[in-house]
């Protein structure tokens, strides 16, 4: 899952933090794939990000 997606949907760098409970340092920190273990926060606690992640994803594989 990509930074860009995450911070578009959850309204920037700081709301991603607060939203997942951690530091704005610990997410701008972030490379541009997110780590697995930030995935899993949003599943647990914004599972409409999840959904829309997996469905910009299905339209891309089915485009390619």
């Amino acid at each position: 899952m990509k930074k860009a997606f995450v911070f578009s949907l959850l309204g920037g760098a700081s709301q991603t933090a607060r939203t997942l409970g951690i530091s704005q340092p610990a997410v701008t920190q972030w490379s541009e794939d997110i780590p697995d273990s930030a995935i899993g926060r949003i599943a647990r606690l914004r599972p409409d990000v999840l959904r829309g992640w997996w469905k910009a994803e299905r339209k891309v594989r089915q485009v390619a």
